[in-house]
């Protein structure tokens, strides 16, 4: 089997001697230089704008971009997203892994997945293949990052959940695998009829079903073990002497007259009391950025008053909500549904709820909260990708299949370290280990149900893997086999030698990717490369 080769893609990279102007007329013309754009296209700024013709200064300003949307990410990782994220899983009637396990992937990165790649508004169906290879590297480094942070302080799985987890995880691989191969024999003789096309569409389908069935099993079994712990604690008979209040009867919660609607808002808005996990230095240089946010992301966490309840900021932050989704490439009609929706949640909560007094749900409200906080997150990551994409494409001379295996997916990978440790701190072992294998099944069980939904996935574009991508897999299923193997035989613990291993495979993988792009080797997936 030959794979799509992607080498003889022109490339944007500048030579030396060569003025701005040539420069700039180059990046105008040539369409992998105008790739991924988000919000700021930086090539035509240097350029053409400021008439800079070294890439030293692009550079610069990509390395200083980059600290602040990294700085911005933990902010909004640590501060918003997983407050809202340890409220849903302490009030969710199922347990901590089972809750991990449904909830993380879906909140963390389906807002970006769900929105359309900017590699598939060009007509190049060759290079569509770049939306699986960045799939793939974003598999193997969610895997790599989630199990060494777990490696630093330790945790003990259980067997059943570990190799349930991970042989699930590949055999969806090799089903994915298999319809790669099918999709490529599809290309390679243009068998494009009508009957080839319902036969994929239902293997890609039943892909998905398998992957929601499976998700409502972990919901039952989850929900069922949830409910015997209970019973086993609730052993006590309840009587109504032993309520309080006729408001708790109810189900209301008493006014806190000892707040005022200024100070609730200001206890969710105060940045030198919120930020405490930093020393003051750092405190001065993220006030800044937590406040606007804090205005409009609803924190509800029982370490705040009332559970962090702010009626006016959770309003706002349902008026906004349609505003931010703009970005992500919602359709007319979606965009407007979701306008509607949010308007009138907000009118509602609104006449509903009171300032003073802790709602009922609040589960619904962190919702809101991890909602806003993982659409800024994922429009900051593309950003982050623009960014790398441009300069690495302009600096080198690299295959852009090469760019999004090792560099793209680094903003949601240091998002996910922050989440697991964060995790271990609070003693939520299960939850840790929940979220890496959520992320990992997510983005598995996406690729090609999601394909479909987006302008990738067509008749014209061949959407196959290159030798490199393959490759990439290929040391996937090595991590992820050793990985099983090692913990099973270390008494199902997370400890420090697999730390070690997996930071030595990684510089093993590193280093190959590297020698694949000087031609020093040649993939592991073929011999050699057809075009």
């Amino acid at each position: 089997m030959s794979f799509v080769n992607l080498s003889d893609v022109q490339c944007c990279s500048m030579k030396t001697n060569v003025s701005a102007k040539e420069t700039c007329f180059r990046i105008q013309n040539e369409f992998s230089c105008r790739m991924l754009v988000q919000y700021i296209d930086y090539l035509q700024i240097c350029f053409c704008y400021l008439g800079i013709s070294n890439t030293r200064v692009l550079g610069l300003i990509a390395i200083v971009m980059l600290l602040i949307i990294f700085a911005l990410l933990h902010v909004l990782t640590k501060f918003f997203f997983i407050p809202n994220f340890i409220t849903i899983i302490q009030y969710a009637p199922m347990t901590i892994f089972g809750n991990c396990y449904l909830l993380f992937g879906l909140f963390f990165i389906m807002p970006y997945y769900l929105g359309d790649w900017p590699i598939c508004n060009y007509q190049t169906g060759i290079l569509c293949a770049l939306q699986v290879s960045k799939l793939c590297g974003d598999t193997l480094k969610f895997f790599v990052v989630g199990v060494l942070v777990i490696c630093v302080q330790g945790h003990r799985v259980d067997g059943v959940t570990l190799w349930s987890s991970m042989v699930f995880l590949m055999i969806m691989m090799g089903y994915l695998r298999k319809m790669i191969a099918v999709r490529y024999k599809m290309v390679a003789y243009a068998v494009f009829d009508t009957p080839y096309q319902h036969l994929y569409l239902f293997r890609s389908m039943v892909f998905g079903f398998t992957f929601i069935l499976v998700l409502i099993m972990v919901f039952v079994v989850s929900h069922e073990s949830y409910k015997r712990r209970m019973s086993r604690l609730s052993l006590d008979v309840e009587t109504f002497s032993d309520i309080d209040s006729d408001d708790e009867i109810l189900g209301d919660y008493q006014k806190m007259r000892i707040f005022s609607a200024k100070f609730l808002w200001w206890n969710s808005v105060d940045g030198m009391k919120n930020l405490q996990d930093y020393y003051t230095p750092l405190k001065i240089i993220m006030i800044p950025l937590y406040v606007p946010l804090a205005h409009f992301i609803p924190v509800l966490t029982d370490r705040r008053f009332l559970h962090g309840w702010s009626k006016y900021v959770v309003c706002l932050s349902l008026i906004l909500f349609p505003f931010v989704c703009l970005p992500i490439c919602f359709n007319g009609t979606i965009w407007l549904m979701i306008l509607t929706i949010s308007w009138f949640c907000s009118a509602l909560v609104f006449i509903s709820t009171h300032t003073l007094r802790r709602p009922n749900f609040i589960w619904m409200f962190a919702l809101i909260g991890i909602l806003i906080s993982s659409v800024f997150m994922s429009l900051l990551s593309r950003e982050g990708e623009n960014i790398i994409w441009q300069y690495i494409r302009i600096r080198f001379k690299m295959r852009p299949d090469h760019i999004p295996l090792m560099y793209f997916g680094i903003c949601e990978a240091f998002c996910l370290a922050i989440v697991v440790n964060d995790l271990q701190h609070r003693k939520l072992s299960d939850a840790s280990f929940g979220v890496v294998a959520s992320l990992l099944t997510y983005t598995t069980c996406s690729i090609f149900p999601f394909l479909y939904f987006q302008d990738c996935y067509t008749p014209q574009n061949e959407i196959v893997i290159t030798a490199e991508t393959e490759t990439c897999v290929k040391f996937l299923y090595l991590f992820l086999t050793t990985t099983v193997l090692h913990v099973s035989m270390s008494g199902y613990e997370f400890r420090m030698s697999l730390f070690f291993y997996l930071v030595g495979m990684t510089a093993i993988y590193l280093i190959y990717s590297w020698m694949m792009h000087y031609d020093w080797v040649e993939p592991l997936a073929t011999l050699k490369r057809h075009n």
